[in-house]
């Protein structure tokens, strides 16, 4: 739904999405939606509310991310996953990188930009480098969630706390 946030009403809704759709992320030209349970990642074009493109991911397609001038999607997999990068130019998967597995419930895995790279969240904290499209800080720190705020990551952890992570 589009909410125009001057009157807080549902200005448009965009119907005959892909089956579950679930994260978004806003980048130049387009909203990218994730959708679950159809393995695809759809863009909408914001001006007029119309599904522009729809590319197929991994399985379980949660969190989406604009960072590098590229959409990034982490995709959900018994065990280990994967981040798929895709062209918003093009509207391809440029790459496919190889990450640990989730830790979270749909919806809390995430992905934060820190330190010129992407962060994802799982049983380990990873760091992708867009530069070379493949992970290459593995930390040890288990969470559910990862966002950026006051220079450092934060994160829930597995057991429900909170941490600030300033060097990971």
């Amino acid at each position: 739904m589009r909410v125009d946030p001057a009157t807080n009403r549902v200005v448009a809704t965009i119907p005959d999405l892909p089956y579950g759709p679930t994260g978004m992320a806003l980048a130049p030209g387009g909203l990218w939606v994730a959708d679950s349970r159809a393995s695809v990642v759809t863009r909408i074009d914001p001006a007029t509310g119309r599904v522009v493109a729809t590319v197929p991911v991994g399985p379980t397609p949660l969190p989406v991310v604009y960072a590098f001038g590229s959409i990034w999607v982490r995709n959900m997999n018994e065990g280990n996953g994967t981040v798929s990068r895709i062209d918003p130019e093009t509207n391809r998967v440029l790459a496919n990188v190889d990450v640990g597995p989730e830790a979270g419930r749909d919806g809390l895995d995430s992905m934060a930009v820190f330190r010129g790279g992407l962060w994802v969240s799982g049983l380990y904290l990873e760091k992708i480098d867009p530069a070379r499209n493949q992970v290459v800080v593995k930390n040890r720190h288990t969470s559910n969630f990862v966002t950026l705020g006051a220079g450092a990551l934060w994160t829930v952890d597995i057991a429900y706390s909170v941490s600030r992570i300033a060097n990971p």
